[in-house]
């Protein structure tokens, strides 16, 4: 309580209002004359690029440069403003406000158990954490600590599983995927994306129309020992049955070479190319990139 000053100096500095429940404020690092709440009220900040909320309804925003918002309980506003801002709701049905710059919207600051977070419809959350949650011009979300469902919208997104078992949907745009630790499930969509995923045991899911173009993505961490590629047999129409791939489906190389080819990976490119109709002319169409020199077989290939 009182009017006081938050001087940070070098690196992350926070001012925090979450040592006693202080009611309902509002803290404005980019005008704190506009502070509401008895511990807000009169308070400066200099060189401070984060604050953390009380119990109560809060109102916080930042300023022109990268900030860390945290919410905490009740039902909160975070306006990030500026540059690219990391907004952490907390419990309750928050509101999550980026402005300009790649804004995100992070569920790992707690254990909230396993949640759904949507961008494309934040009405179909999971969790206490998330149910009731809205976004607007928030470019990217980082799940937590349990099995969570993130998925994106139709805009270039970052999204994070963290820890767990996620399931991780980027839609549309060129995205940005990353599991992080745990068995994860990633499916960028369309776009040129770019898959992560992070220790154990992850799976790429490919499952919208092919165009080398516009719809190719990077994996960047694919284990021939752990991961697996999975196909959609209505996209890859001519792959094979149901299943592992079949061996005979399979080439190393810069094409197919037998009729009966469909997925060639190039080890000097890293390009995967599905082949519609094998070493006859024309039906090849790269659908992703991996490293080079692996050891793929088709056994790193289901069709579902």
């Amino acid at each position: 309580l009182g009017a006081d000053q938050h001087i940070g100096g070098a690196g992350i500095d926070y001012a925090r209002y979450d040592d006693a429940n202080y009611g309902d404020l509002t803290i404005r690092l980019d005008n704190p004359a506009l502070n509401v709440g008895a511990a807000a009220v009169g308070d400066t900040y200099n060189g401070i690029e984060g604050v953390v909320g009380g119990a109560g309804n809060d109102t916080i925003f930042g300023d022109g440069g990268a900030n860390y918002l945290s919410g905490m309980g009740g039902t909160d506003t975070l306006d990030g403003g500026g540059d690219n801002d990391h907004l952490f709701g907390g419990l309750g049905a928050d509101q999550h406000i980026g402005g300009a710059g790649i804004d995100l919207a992070r569920y790992d600051d707690a254990n909230y158990g396993n949640l759904t977070i949507r961008l494309d419809n934040p009405a179909l959350n999971v969790g206490a954490a998330a149910v009731g949650d809205t976004y607007s011009g928030i470019e990217g979300l980082i799940g937590g600590l349990g099995n969570d469902m993130v998925v994106g919208d139709n805009f270039g997104n970052r999204l994070f599983g963290q820890g767990g078992t996620d399931t991780i949907y980027g839609q549309a745009g060129n995205d940005i995927l990353d599991g992080g630790a745990g068995n994860d499930f990633l499916a960028g969509g369309v776009g040129n994306d770019t898959l992560t995923g992070g220790g154990d045991n992850d799976t790429f899911f490919f499952n919208t129309t092919l165009n080398a173009a516009t719809n190719v993505d990077r994996i960047t961490d694919f284990s021939v020992p752990n991961d697996t590629i999975r196909l959609e047999d209505a996209i890859f129409t001519a792959v094979g049955p149901a299943g592992v791939l079949a061996a005979a489906a399979f080439t190393i190389g810069a094409a197919a070479t037998t009729a009966a080819h469909r997925i060639v990976y190039n080890s000097a490119t890293g390009a995967l190319i599905y082949d519609s109709n094998g070493s006859a002319a024309g039906g090849a169409t790269q659908f992703a990139i991996l490293g080079t020199g692996l050891a793929l077989t088709n056994a790193d290939f289901l069709i579902t």
